[in-house]
């Protein structure tokens, strides 16, 4: 019985693995998180995309210019060859479209606004993910320590009780109990 316990203790030992050997702070662990959450990346991406349909609604507002240029040569030999040159400019301007241009504005910029809030929505569950996580993770590290000192004091104890049975000051039963 004796032998088992202790083969017990000693394969709880071999199998205890300091897996927490690179420490990582919360700075890190949010930067990191930040960097590679799915979910983050698409709403910042979201969040862009809102901002250049903005910049776009602003747009109409704006002279809109072209420019063109044309060259172009008939004939086969360089004396009969004729060169043409044409070159273009044209611009238009939106004096009224029926306040089209201008609702379409204030749409953009209240979806600027929703992604915004579903930017920082998506900030804060993260956030407080992580920190559940971690929280967590903490809580496991202490457990894992305070199960390394039972295990040692039940080795002592164990190593007690046996040096206090061969001496004749304990029974059988106190090391079996152990």
């Amino acid at each position: 019985m004796k032998k088992s316990v202790i083969a017990v203790l000693l394969l709880i030992q071999m199998f205890t693995i300091n897996v927490f050997a690179a420490d990582l702070t919360w700075q890190d662990v949010l930067k990191e998180a930040k960097q590679k959450n799915q979910g983050l990346v698409k709403a910042q991406e979201s969040l862009k995309q809102a901002q250049y349909q903005l910049s776009i609604a602003y747009s109409n507002f704006m002279p809109q210019i072209s420019a063109s240029a044309s060259t172009g040569r008939s004939g086969s030999d360089t004396t009969s060859a004729r060169e043409s040159y044409s070159m273009g400019v044209s611009g238009r301007l939106s004096l009224f479209s029926g306040l089209a241009d201008y609702s379409d504005l204030q749409s953009k910029k209240i979806g600027l606004e929703i992604e915004e809030l579903s930017y920082q929505r998506t900030v804060s569950d993260l956030v407080f993910n992580l920190k559940k996580g971690f929280i967590n993770l903490l809580l496991a590290q202490d457990s894992v320590n305070l199960s390394q000192k039972i295990l040692e004091r039940r080795k002592q104890n164990y190593e007690l009780v046996k040096m206090k049975y061969e001496s004749g000051n304990e029974d059988k039963g106190s090391l079996l109990r152990v």
